[in-house]
């Protein structure tokens, strides 16, 4: 009978390991995208970490058989759970081989680490970032993934509901929007004209000197030397006081010309919630359709 061994991270060695482990296990999955390793390094250091600077985590690795089969960090957001009123054990870095044994015992090492902490609910998968690759991919895997979103095998959604997760909220969706000549852009362009008519909301671009450090001059040698297909559009927002003003029409019209000149051929909008009305309306109107989508789930401890 295979024995399978759960060991927390004590050491470099052990956080190596632990954060190498996606490239052994997506080595043939030509779809998988591997995250900026410093960024990844940077995320677990409890040094520098923006979530370990609040929030309290471990890092656990399954072995079966002496070889390395899975990874699950626990970890503890008193803030999030003291706003939000809750006491939920965050789990995330969750990778695992096709052997639900060895899922189990990742998952009841969390839900151990969590219940010894009094909390009542793991809740994930969160790789230490709400905003970044989370969720576990449910459909859509016939694309590689745009910028911060996750991928994962089809065994991982089936593993989590075979133990007993349930949905903790919508599913979150990618949408697609090509960016061939269609008379629903001209219809776009239309309106953004007679809004843009009315001079009370100008549309420019923005102070990138105020943004993060990127090395531009990188950036700008590998904007002139390949041409991406897909611009990724991470966040459209709106203040609730221009709402129904037209200032998403500006703001959808200009993304549709801007993209187009510059040769993409299509656009990601992601990641939203499905139950979002406001966002996935909208970008249905354009003719975006839904190209993946993601669950995040949760077990009581």
């Amino acid at each position: 009978m295979s024995e399978i061994t759960i060991i927390k991270a004590q050491n470099p060695a052990d956080r190596a390991a632990f954060s190498t482990f996606p490239w052994k296990l997506y080595q043939d999955d030509p779809l998988w995208v591997p995250p900026l390793y410093p960024d990844l390094k940077q995320a677990l250091d409890p040094a520098q970490g923006t979530f370990l600077q609040r929030g309290e985590a471990d890092l656990f690795l399954a072995y079966k058989d002496g070889r390395l089969a899975g990874t699950i960090c626990a970890a503890e957001d008193p803030p999030t759970n003291r706003n939000r009123g809750t006491s939920e054990c965050v789990f995330g870095f969750f990778d695992y081989i096709e052997d639900f044994d060895v899922f189990r015992a990742l998952v009841e090492t969390a839900r151990d680490w969590g219940r010894s902490r009094g909390l009542t609910l793991l809740y994930g998968p969160w790789n230490l970032d709400y905003e970044n690759a989370y969720g576990v991919l449910v459909e859509g895997r016939d694309v590689p993934p745009a910028l911060m979103c996750g991928h994962s095998p089809p065994y991982y959604h089936l593993f989590m509901e075979r133990f007993g997760f349930q949905p903790a909220r919508a599913e979150n969706v990618a949408l697609r929007i090509d960016l061939e000549d269609s008379p629903r852009f001209d219809r776009l362009a239309r309106i953004a004209d007679r809004v843009r008519g009315q001079g009370k909301i100008t549309i420019r671009s923005a102070e990138f000197d105020r943004w993060y450090p990127w090395n531009y001059l990188q950036l700008l040698w590998l904007m002139k030397t390949r041409q991406p297909a897909c611009l990724a559009v991470k966040s459209v927002l709106v203040l609730p006081e221009f709402w129904n003003t037209g200032v998403i029409v500006l703001l959808m019209d200009e993304m549709v010309k801007r993209a187009k000149s510059q040769g993409y051929e299509w656009i990601d909008m992601s990641i939203t919630s499905a139950d979002n009305p406001t966002s996935v309306l909208t970008a249905e109107k354009m003719g975006a359709e839904i190209y993946k989508r993601w669950q995040v789930y949760h077990y009581p401890i």
